[in-house]
């Protein structure tokens, strides 16, 4: 039976040449897993959804909104 780790991958990017940079962050990660027996699936997004809050008699409420993260996905 496979077991499978899924771990938040966010670039940060403070350069021009950005894709270089997100690149060598993931290199990174995969190769840091992959020192750890993890094998790299890829890429993935996931949504997640936080609800409105209606707050007190509509003071403080804060409307909902979608979080999209993106995951970085291992097996072994």
């Amino acid at each position: 039976m496979k077991e499978y780790k899924v771990v938040p991958f966010n670039a940060r990017v403070t350069s021009i040449y950005a894709n270089g940079s997100a690149a060598e962050q993931l290199q990174s990660l995969i190769n840091e897993y992959a020192a750890q027996g993890w094998e790299y699936v890829g890429l993935d997004k996931m949504e997640t959804v936080i609800p409105p809050e209606s707050g007190c008699f509509g003071f403080n409420s804060r409307p909902g909104f979608r979080n999209i993260h993106t995951v970085a996905v291992f097996r072994r």
